[in-house]
């Protein structure tokens, strides 16, 4: 690790003064067209983008949040940096933005509630400095800054517009605006799943917005009092600012509501691929306005280059620091993903989604599946996808071969294994409610690890529409989910019960298969 970080890793320039700090805002599921940059219901963000540059034509690299959010830590495209479907994760030894920064020595803070799951756990993040809490960030965050040591990078992320809408969180008691079952459950749900019995009426769309925007307002709210807090306390002469988002929204543009996890249809549409990107601080151009191409690839290595740090060469996305120029460092945008995000059933798993475009247009083809889709009238933007799709998969192999990650054991072979691994938690039909758990999921069994390989976690959840199976690999001989907001806790029980068992590949051996509920409750004490 130390190897790979000294290659990678970066020296300021003889003579430079210390490096900024860095600030990261992602938002979840916030489309570009419902922020008001005249500053009327979104204040705090016409603030920010007047204080430095806001890129027009910005766009996501995937219509759900975990390819996005690593791609954005990483500078890679999902089908490199491998997230693409339930439960993927990273190599431990991979050069990412705050692997990256602290190794250089910048004080790390990480403002995410989630990010102990598969996904983010080997991104080089520092431990949650937010727990056991609803969405409590952007204050905590606000009173770290004054005594923050620099430079120092930290990394907030807001979940105010996700489903459900008009709740500032995953899960309401009930619909304030009562209408169609689609309506509602848009109201009361992080998911309303395409093909679940859920049907919108006239009208709903003005509904969904309105709802939608009073979202978006509480989200300019809370990054106002984070904004505040850098002006008085951690001047932005010395900090770099980021705000951009996972990914955007459908709100019955096209016939359904969501993205691609919360629907279990991934869709290549302006409204979900479109996303607002802004920077501001130190070498960014205040009150600027970029109509180039980009995309949230492209965080990574724009914030190290303003940052006078170095950056890997492995980084596949571009600097867009010559952009704040008048340049145009991207000349395509590419997309890829699982046909339904988290929601991907196993059977599909091989299927991707993918496209390329200017910026104007967008060629789309679905691989793996025997139906294709494509634009006949843009051919040099299906040659450019194809070209893309080629190199990514020899990235993907050069990616393996620097970095490694842990191939999961065949079913075949599985079932030779020596039932010998012992669960310790939770106990067998366990009911784990947030209060007694403290709102973390803990899974633990006793056996040392034989050989280099991890365990495997194998699990099966729900049942119907509601449901889904995968694995994922665990280094120790446990792991916790959370601590998660009641509201996301909730979310998660309704896909109970949960059974699950632990293999180890090198000693031959797994456990037996247990299973366990979580109990829905109340709000938060």
């Amino acid at each position: 690790m130390l190897a790979v970080l000294g290659a990678a890793c970066v020296t300021v320039p003889r003579g430079a003064e210390r490096p900024p700090n860095i600030l990261l805002i992602t938002a979840d599921s916030l489309r570009w067209d419902r922020i008001d940059w005249s500053g009327g219901r979104t204040p705090a963000l016409a603030a920010l983008a007047r204080r430095g540059t806001r890129f027009t034509r910005a766009y996501t690299v995937a219509p759900w949040t975990a390819p996005a959010l690593v791609s954005i830590f990483t500078g890679l495209h999902p089908p490199t940096h491998g997230v693409e479907n339930r439960d993927d994760s990273t190599p431990k030894t991979l050069p990412t933005l705050p692997r990256l920064l602290g190794a250089r020595g910048f004080a790390l803070r990480n403002y995410g509630f989630f990010t102990a799951v598969s996904y983010y756990r080997n991104l080089g993040l520092p431990e949650q400095a937010v727990t056991g809490a609803e969405i409590v960030g952007a204050r905590a965050l606000a009173e770290w800054l004054p005594s923050a040591p620099e430079p120092y990078f930290a990394w907030i992320h807001l979940v105010e517009p996700h489903l459900p809408y008009g709740t500032g969180g995953y899960e309401a008691a009930e619909a304030k605006v009562r209408g169609s079952s689609g309506l509602e459950r848009s109201q009361v749900s992080a998911t309303v799943p395409l093909g679940a019995d859920y049907a919108f009426a006239p009208g709903d769309r003005e509904k969904l917005v309105a709802l939608y925007d009073a979202d978006v307002e509480r989200l300019d709210a809370e990054i106002g009092r984070v904004l505040a807090a850098l002006e008085k306390k951690s001047p932005a002469s010395r900090t770099l600012v980021c705000f951009t988002a996972d990914h955007g929204e459908e709100l019955l543009d096209h016939g359904w509501v969501g993205h691609a996890s919360t629907s279990g249809e991934a869709k290549l549409v302006e409204e979900v691929l479109h996303i607002p990107l802004v920077l501001a601080g130190p070498g960014v151009p205040a009150g600027g306005v970029v109509a180039s191409l980009a995309q949230n690839v492209d965080v990574t290595p724009s914030l190290l280059e303003l940052a006078g740090l170095a950056r890997p060469k492995s980084m596949q996305g571009v600097s867009l620091v010559k952009a704040l120029a008048g340049g145009s460092p991207r000349k395509r945008l590419f997309v890829s993903t699982s046909t339904g995000g988290h929601l991907t059933p196993e059977a599909r798993r091989a299927e991707r989604l993918v496209g390329a475009g200017d910026g104007v247009r967008l060629h789309a083809e679905r691989l793996g599946a025997p139906r294709r889709e494509s634009d006949p009238f843009a051919p040099a933007l299906a040659n450019d996808l194809a070209r893309w799709s080629r190199d990514q998969a020899r990235a993907r192999l050069r990616f393996l071969e620097a970095f490694g990650g842990a191939v999961r054991p065949s079913a075949e072979l599985v079932s030779r294994y020596v039932e010998s691994l012992a669960v310790e938690a939770p106990t067998d039909g366990a009911r784990l409610s947030w209060k007694e758990a403290e709102g973390t999921i803990r899974l633990a069994w006793s056996g040392a690890r034989r050989g280099d390989t991890p365990f495997w976690v194998e699990y099966e959840v729900g049942a119907g529409l509601l449901s889904a199976k995968g694995a994922f690999a665990v280094e120790e001989t446990s792991i916790g989910f959370g601590p998660c907001p009641v509201a996301f806790w909730n979310d998660l029980a309704q896909y109970s019960p949960f059974r699950f068992r632990v293999l180890d590949p090198d000693g031959k051996t797994r456990s037996a298969w247990r299973t366990f509920r979580l109990e829905r409750t109340g709000a938060a004490p």
